[in-house]
Formats: structure tokens, sequence, C-alpha cells
């Protein structure tokens, strides 16, 4: 067994640098797909001061905006090479997707009636930044 959190740590880092380069990039598409429907809950959330329970009009727009956004990441060559080191041109990257991201959600959310608070596409931009980048 493991002597220590240290070994373990270091043992489950080598293992994921070991994987095909295809299994990361389904890891970091699977991740995104689960964190940026995560990042506009907690928008919310932290908008309103409350736990927020979505409508079904605002769980659409979340749903629709997620989609545009791995769509942009891809375009964007986010998940097109698994990156050690980030360099300016991947956080370029990020920026410009979360951006997209963040306008999508807008629209979405007016296109679907949601009621949206107008802070809330800006909070997540921050979150996603965060999560993504």
């Amino acid at each position: 067994m493991y002597n220590s959190k240290k070994e373990l740590g270091t043992v489950m880092i080598s293992y994921v640098i070991r994987l095909p380069r295809n299994t990361k990039r389904a890891i970091a598409l699977v991740f995104d797909l689960f964190m940026l429907p995560v990042a506009m809950w907690v928008a919310f959330c932290l908008r309103l001061d409350q736990l927020y329970l979505p409508d079904q009009r605002i769980v659409t727009a979340i749903g629709l905006t997620t989609f545009v956004t791995i769509f942009a990441f891809v375009k964007l060559g986010l998940y097109r090479a698994v990156i050690r080191f980030v360099s300016y041109q991947v956080l370029n990257s990020v920026l410009i997707g979360v951006v997209i991201s963040s306008l999508a959600f807008t629209t979405l959310g007016f296109l679907f009636q949601a009621e949206v608070p107008r802070s809330v596409p800006f909070i997540y931009l921050i979150l996603a930044i965060l999560v993504v980048g």
C-alpha cells in the first residue's frame, strides 16, 4: 500500500500522463460538459445569494449553452492537443470560448424568455474562466 498521500498522488499523476491522447481529450471534454453547467448554476446562486433551483426555461438555456460552448472550444482547437504547459494561445482560446459561451447564455436566456439577472452572465464568465482555464 502507499505510505503517504504524496506517494499516491505521484502514482495517480503518472497514470494519467501515460493515458493515450484521445483518452485525455475525452476526460477534458467530459470535465467541461459537467463543470460548465455547474458554473452557470453557481453564478445564479451567488447572484441571488441563496440555493437556486432553476425552472425548465433556464435548464434548457443552460443545456444548449453548454453544447454551444463545447462546439466553440472544439472550433478554437482547445481539445486538439492535451497541454501540460499553458501557453498564451491556449489562454486566448479559453477566453474567446468563454466569451462566446456567456453571449450564447444571454441570447438563449432571452430567446427562451428565462428570467436571467443581468449580472449572472458576467459572474458565469469569471467562473467559467476559472473552471476551464
